[in-house]
């Protein structure tokens, strides 16, 4: 059965829209007709595959970085998330849609049920009530240097999880609010909000472990969804001696601390002949190529897979597509993180022995030179990285979240529209 399939991905974000994609493209492939709803800067990457967007209202992308640095999901108020709805519910009705996929998008949690139709969130693990790995303390949250202290750090992980869920239960307020006023049943946690009628997890269960009660069939972990953001290959590319010491580094579409790192980057190893530098600027940096040591390569835009199969260390800022990217090219990690998600995410991977997670805030040259030594001379995490490389390859993530997508209506029909107090 062919369908009609709404995206909300968040395009101010690239591995959102990235993930998105891919999945689209599959659909595509499958005769269903898929439309996407957004405004950030990446639509232009969603558009160059082909597909049709809408314009639809999101949060800033200062703003949201700006509470997500912080530690907090708390960017919505009760008017903010009307107007989301308002807007989300328009544009439902203009498409008609079978079913609504979102990345990320709180409010499409209450639409969806007012507009009666079939809703699936991807997310990662992380962001699901079932997770089942210790979270620390973020180092951006106001809390992290009082537990931090040596008399205090084994207390560290216990009042994180109170946070965490006194947080999740006060960002949730305000959506309570709204579904009030549709006579919908309150949520507990604004975790609840990132959970659909079905919902993809693009984690591997061995990076993010999750407890899953059994009679659950709602949520599938299904592994990494990954999409490049450019099939063009530099001619430069033939250069790089993959006898010598390659460091690919990217630091997302959200990162910040590129020049600082490139700039280090450059005294340390710059004309080494024993090391080459790639980088990719997202185009987000302007970089003097010309002022750049002749083992330093550089571009707006790279095919991650391809620089990471000559790369044997990759620098990145810890999200989850590129720290999956990284490893099913078997190459080990160095991670500054700028958000708690990146932190979490490098904490893990520093205790699989698959990389080394530095300061954001005590970010210096001498701790990335000795990451990257370490990284480069310990075999551990080169053997680590080659083995996790064999278990994500066992994962095809991208078909079966399209097939969750198809398989999300079951033969039921849509419901009708509900009325605020009906």
């Amino acid at each position: 059965m062919c369908m009609k399939v709404l995206f909300f991905p968040y395009t101010s974000e690239l591995g959102a829209t990235q993930s998105s994609v891919k999945i689209a493209e599959i659909l595509r492939k499958c005769g269903d007709e898929v439309i996407f709803a957004g405004e950030g800067p990446y639509c232009r990457f969603i558009e160059s595959h082909g597909f049709k967007v809408v314009k639809v209202v999101e949060v800033d992308i200062d703003m949201h970085l700006r509470y997500i640095q912080n530690a907090s999901m708390g960017f919505h108020n009760k008017q903010t998330i009307e107007q989301f709805i308002e807007d989300e519910l328009r544009i439902i009705k203009e498409i008609e849609p079978d079913v609504v996929v979102d990345l990320f998008r709180p409010t499409l949690y209450i639409s969806s049920k007012i507009a009666g139709i079939p809703r699936v969130s991807i997310c990662n693990g992380i962001l699901t009530r079932y997770y089942n790995m210790p979270l620390e303390i973020p180092e951006t949250h106001w809390a992290h240097n009082i537990f931090a202290t040596p008399g205090l750090h084994k207390l560290m992980y216990p009042t994180a999880n109170l946070i965490k869920n006194i947080s999740y239960k006060v960002w949730a307020n305000p959506y309570n609010s709204v579904l009030e006023k549709y006579n919908l049943p309150r949520v507990k946690s604004i975790l609840d909000l990132l959970e659909g009628d079905k919902t993809i997890v693009f984690d591997a269960k061995e990076f993010a472990p999750m407890l899953i009660p059994g009679d659950n069939s709602s949520v599938h972990i299904l592994g990494p969804i990954l999409h490049d953001i450019t099939n063009k290959l530099p001619d430069w590319l033939i250069e790089i001696d993959e006898k010598k010491n390659v460091i690919y580094l990217s630091m997302g579409s959200t990162g910040s601390m590129l020049p600082n790192i490139i700039d280090d980057l450059v005294y340390l190893y710059g004309d080494n002949e024993n090391y080459q530098v790639i980088t990719n600027t997202l185009g987000l940096y302007p970089v003097n190529k010309n002022k750049l040591p002749r083992n330093f390569y550089i571009e707006d835009y790279l095919n991650a897979n391809s620089i990471l199969k000559k790369s044997n260390l990759f620098i990145t800022h810890g999200g989850r597509g590129s720290i999956y990217h990284s490893l099913q090219n078997g190459v080990p990690i160095i991670g500054i993180p700028h958000q708690p998600e990146q932190e979490w995410n490098l904490n893990r991977l520093e205790s699989l022995k698959l990389g080394k997670k530095l300061s954001k805030r005590n970010y210096n040259r001498e701790d990335l030179k000795n990451a990257v030594e370490d990284l480069i001379n310990n075999e551990e995490y080169k053997v680590n990285a080659k083995n996790f490389q064999v278990i994500l390859n066992n994962y095809n993530g991208p078909e079966e979240a399209a097939s969750v997508i198809k398989n999300v209506l079951n033969g039921k029909k849509k419901d009708k529209y509900r009325q605020p107090g009906v």
